[in-house]
């Protein structure tokens, strides 16, 4: 067995609250933590052009102070480097964020496939598939990405201000 690592954020920006809100999340992000430390995340590229990337030295798109928790989900080797390989491709693909799957939360529409990802949607699409989770990945926000992982085996390994 091997972990994979997960930070959830309970961001206080203006945009982490209007996320919360509309996802009705304790948390506001959630990132894929590599095994040397860096975050595969969406994060602003560009003014107005939030895409999933690598960021090294992680925690750098966050507000300092912003609470962090650090999750470790307990998977078999063959799950962890197909969870990695996808997590890769979404960062090396730059794939963009999608803002109105967020919205989804609010309003209650099925998401059309896009090849746009939000953050929850994107660290969850693979563990939908391995761990056989039986909400497609458009429907799981932070907090539910959270709920699943610990019903899955997670524990939480530290809790900081990044």
């Amino acid at each position: 067995m091997v972990c994979l690592r997960y930070a959830a954020f309970k961001g206080t920006s203006l945009v982490s609250r209007i996320i919360r809100f509309w996802t009705r999340s304790e948390y506001s992000h959630i990132a894929y933590m590599t095994a040397d430390g860096k975050l595969i995340e969406c994060f602003n590229h560009r003014p107005w052009s939030i895409r999933w990337g690598l960021v090294d030295p992680p925690f750098k798109h966050h507000a300092p102070g912003t609470p962090c928790e650090i999750w470790e989900l307990p998977v078999d080797e063959a799950v962890a480097l197909r969870v990695d390989e996808f997590m890769h491709m979404l960062a090396e693909a730059e794939a963009p964020y999608d803002w109105l799957a967020v919205l989804g939360f609010v309003f209650k529409w099925k998401k059309e496939e896009n090849g746009k990802y939000f953050c929850s949607e994107g660290c969850a699409a693979p563990l939908c598939t391995e761990l056989e989770w039986t909400l497609p990945p458009w429907r799981i926000s932070p907090d539910t990405f959270v709920a699943l992982i610990r019903a899955s085996g997670a524990v939480l390994v530290d809790s900081l201000e990044v």
